[in-house]
């Protein structure tokens, strides 16, 4: 009765077992089935992924050569614009080159002609007196100095020197027109203004009485050493002298000024410009060898401003009418102007602002020579 029961329990294991293999079998069968299917549409999907992105990079390719070549044509058009930009640029150049150019060239040539003047403004330039072989310039120098009254020692006078050509006779005689002019550098600017001041308050100037070898005496003039440009500007202005109606033409500082009859300054905006720094100072009596600097100075302190000497780039009396008697008197109607120029245009407002301030200024107390003070303006 138990075998029987066991048996048939044994049966009943085997036909589960045997169910279980065969759902096995069809569940691996089918997930077999499944993959593959899932397997084979994959394949599918990324075939066609695949073949889509050829597509696009074929695409892409295309455009990006189309694209190369537009670049290309851009390149070459813009290499033949460049080059007809270059031309038309070219005659726009050859056309302007004798209005703007020529300003430019211009400004640059008067630039430079300012910067070689500055150079100069240590310098006089000497005419007149006699040539010899074997002179000695320095020599020359320091006796029209003091035959003018200004001492000069060997350490004030940097250099010394003919200027020009050579004539050919190889000395000065008493029939030859006119010796090469001399040129002399000093050791400061206030000694050239000294000896400038000095010689053109002497009228009547001449070679006499120098040391020099036995001559016939001639007019000497010193005047500021200009340069070529300049030297040009001036004589050109003498020349223009009467026509322009100018009362008469000068330098200072290496510029060249000229006054019309009238009294107006015929300036241009850079000579202006150059004089932003100066002043005039009219009433204060002229007396032959007096200092304009210390003028200057002393009407500086009487008025509150204290001026050194490095302050003052310049002082000189200017027009017509200079020193004959050796000294001013009461009886001349007025001395001439005294015009300075003032390192600072800060100074030079700070001065004309205490004078201004200051009524009833007078030159009385400016350790002047005596004399009936007279008032200053």
């Amino acid at each position: 009765m138990l075998d029987d029961k066991l048996a048939t329990v044994k049966r009943d294991l085997a036909k589960i077992d045997s169910k279980l293999t065969t759902t096995k079998q069809e569940i691996f069968i089918e997930m077999k089935n499944e993959f593959e299917s899932v397997l084979d549409r994959l394949k599918r999907e990324f075939t066609d992924t695949t073949d889509f992105l050829n597509e696009e990079l074929k695409s892409t390719q295309s455009d990006l050569n189309t694209l190369k070549k537009k670049i290309k044509d851009i390149e070459s058009d813009n290499s033949r614009l460049n080059a007809e930009l270059q031309t038309i640029k070219k005659h726009q150049i050859c056309n302007s080159y004798d209005a703007e150019t020529q300003n430019v060239i211009s400004q640059l040539q008067s630039d430079l002609n300012d910067k070689d003047q500055l150079a100069l403004l240590n310098d006089l330039e000497i005419n007149g007196v006699p040539e010899h072989r074997g002179e000695s310039t320095v020599h020359i120098v320091q006796a029209l100095a003091m035959k003018i009254g200004v001492t000069l020692e060997d350490r004030d006078v940097v250099s010394s020197e003919r200027v020009g050509p050579w004539r050919a006779d190889g000395a000065a005689t008493d029939t030859r027109p006119r010796s090469r002019p001399l040129v002399v550098r000093l050791a400061r600017r206030t000694l050239r203004d000294e000896l400038l001041q000095s010689a053109r308050a002497r009228r009547g100037l001449d070679s006499g009485n120098m040391t020099l070898p036995q001559h016939n005496p001639q007019p000497v003039y010193v005047n500021e050493r200009l340069t070529k440009m300049n030297r040009i500007i001036l004589w050109k202005a003498r020349q223009a002298k009467i026509s322009a109606d100018w009362t008469y033409v000068w330098t200072k500082e290496g510029r060249i000024y000229a006054k019309r009859t009238e009294g107006k300054d015929n300036l241009n905006d850079k000579d202006q410009l150059a004089l932003l720094n100066d002043l005039e100072i009219n009433g204060v009596p002229e007396h032959r060898g007096e200092s304009t600097v210390h003028i200057v100075q002393a009407l500086a302190m009487k008025i509150g401003v204290t001026l050194e000497d490095r302050d003052v780039v310049s002082s000189e009396r200017v027009g017509p009418g200079a020193l004959t008697d050796g000294a001013a008197t009461d009886t001349r109607p007025r001395s001439r102007p005294l015009v300075v120029r003032l390192a600072r245009r800060t100074l030079r407002d700070e001065l004309l602002q205490s004078a201004r301030a200051r009524r009833g200024l007078d030159s009385g107390n400016m350790t002047l020579p005596q004399h009936n003070p007279n008032q200053s303006t």
